[in-house]
């Protein structure tokens, strides 16, 4: 029906513009005619004609950018929005549309920007303001993503995508409980959205609601088999309650729905990892590398396989590709630096730790390497500076101590020395009987018993926040005194 009205529409138009050649109003009516009914060349020769006999219309150029952006081709969509705003620098749709455009270019701050401005130009624009979230939520900037997102929401209590979009930024924020609401809002009214059932579940997840968790993100799978998104996160729920085997099998039933996903090769071959099946990681990375070759993340992972299968050449190879792709990865770089490490190249392993540490200021992982690297030059009081800023970010790693221990050593601190190797050994006992009984766990790991004796083991070392999590799994697994050891160490955590 809407075919035919544009055909007659297109037919009239088009004997209009062959009485009146100069009419530039039909032939823009002409090319919005043409763009409904699917005719590309039509419509952009129909633009063409309306703006060369009159330049000046701005929303015609807002029609002939949204033509262009229909198609993908962003750049001469930009140049349209430009003009419009040549000649109505205050076109609210235009600086939302230009916004759009630098969005899907990939170029977010200045898409922000034009978002931002189409606000002040209209105050109820509220496309504008979700918009604005969006970007903000891409960049990481989630309190102004939740800022923009609760005036889009305003503006348009009815629009269901700012309401989706707001939890999704309280998620990003680290809310997850204010975030659920949200999610269920969309749902009462569309329980038919897979991706919604999938982040509501992911931020039950978070919060640790471990039935409400699964049932949503099961649900979004049923509803779109083939999205990877919820077989990643269901496994990652089996994970954390040391089910790795469901897991896996939920994998393997991701690729057969979806074979080309390489985010699901990447979720397996982290678990196979995890567990030191290192050949079978190297394969899933892999696979995830053939899939999406442009991708760094395939690339990374696949050398950090190949680094921990000591095929130090082929690491090396695989992470510079990934580095070609995206240069200011903190992760990367920490990998090259070991390998370098591994090669016995210190000062270039310096070199590329010091950048991740820049990078990546809060990663106590990258600090140790580094310090590594400076305790191979004979650098000792930089490597003492670089093992101490490990430390301070995570006193429970004897790897650090032990390092603290050699250069303070070297450095004749011989109190500090005799100190931190006594820590050392502490920490190391600790990290033994907690391997033990992860081990344990993951051969039983329905193991209530297993879970209790972990979070004392935890709590005697005073990580209270990882005994709570595995008494949450107990209390999940239907365990009641774990439930009381629950309540008790809740109330020790609120008076720390």
């Amino acid at each position: 029906m809407e075919q035919d009205l544009n055909g007659r529409a297109s037919e009239l138009l088009s004997e209009i513009v062959t009485d009146e050649p100069e009419n530039f109003v039909a032939w823009a009516g002409l090319g919005k005619a043409y763009d409904r009914s699917g005719n590309i060349m039509g419509a952009s020769e129909a633009y063409r004609k309306s703006l060369s006999l009159k330049p000046n219309q701005p929303d015609v150029w807002v029609s002939f950018g949204n033509f262009y952006f229909r198609g993908k081709s962003y750049q001469q969509s930009v140049s349209a929005y430009q003009s419009a705003l040549k000649y109505d620098p205050e076109n609210a749709k235009a600086q939302n549309n230009l916004g759009s455009a630098y969005m899907e270019m990939g170029e977010l701050e200045k898409a922000a920007s034009h978002f931002s401005t189409a606000t002040k130009f209209d105050g109820g624009y509220a496309l504008a303001y979700r918009n604005a979230g969006d970007v903000n939520i891409r960049l990481g900037n989630f309190s102004k993503a939740i800022e923009w997102l609760g005036k889009a929401t305003e503006a348009d209590p009815e629009n269901l995508f700012g309401w989706y979009w707001l939890g999704r930024a309280y998620v990003g924020a680290g809310q997850p409980k204010t975030a659920i609401p949200h999610f269920l809002r969309v749902l009462t009214r569309r329980p038919e959205l897979p991706q919604v059932h999938h982040d509501l579940g992911e931020a039950y997840f978070l919060i640790r609601d471990y039935e409400k968790a699964m049932e949503h993100v099961k649900t979004g799978m049923r509803i779109n088999p083939t999205g990877p998104k919820s077989y990643v996160t269901l496994s990652r729920i089996y994970i954390h309650l040391g089910r790795q085997r469901d897991a896996l099998a939920i994998l393997e039933k991701g690729t057969e729905a979806n074979p080309s996903a390489a985010a699901i090769y990447i979720e397996m071959g982290d678990i196979h990892k995890s567990g030191s099946r290192h050949n079978d990681a190297l394969r899933a990375y892999t696979r995830a590398v053939a899939l999406e070759p442009e991708r760094w993340f395939g690339n990374y992972k696949r050398g950090v396989a190949l680094y921990y299968l000591s095929q130090l050449e082929q690491a090396e190879t695989a992470l510079n590709e990934a580095s070609k792709l995206n240069p200011s990865a903190a992760p990367l770089k920490l990998f090259q630096g070991l390998v370098t490490l591994a090669q016995n190249r210190p000062e270039e392993a310096r070199i590329v730790l010091k950048e991740a540490s820049q990078l990546e200021v809060n990663n106590p992982d990258i600090w140790f390497h580094l310090g590594q690297a400076n305790q191979r030059l004979g650098d000792w009081n930089r490597a003492k500076d670089s093992f101490e800023k490990a430390y301070d970010l995570n006193p429970r790693k004897s790897e650090v101590l032990y390092g603290l221990s050699e250069v303070n050593k070297k450095l004749g601190d011989r109190e500090k020395a005799r100190e931190y190797n006594r820590l050392f050994k502490d920490v190391s006992q600790f990290e033994e009987e907690q391997n033990v009984l992860e081990k344990k766990l993951s051969g039983k790991p329905n193991s209530t018993e297993l879970r209790r004796d972990l979070a004392t083991l935890l709590e005697k070392n005073g990580a209270l926040e990882e005994a709570m999590e595995y008494l949450r799994q107990a209390v999940y697994l239907g365990d009641e005194e774990a439930s009381t050891e629950m309540d008790r160490l809740e109330k020790l955590l609120v008076r720390r």
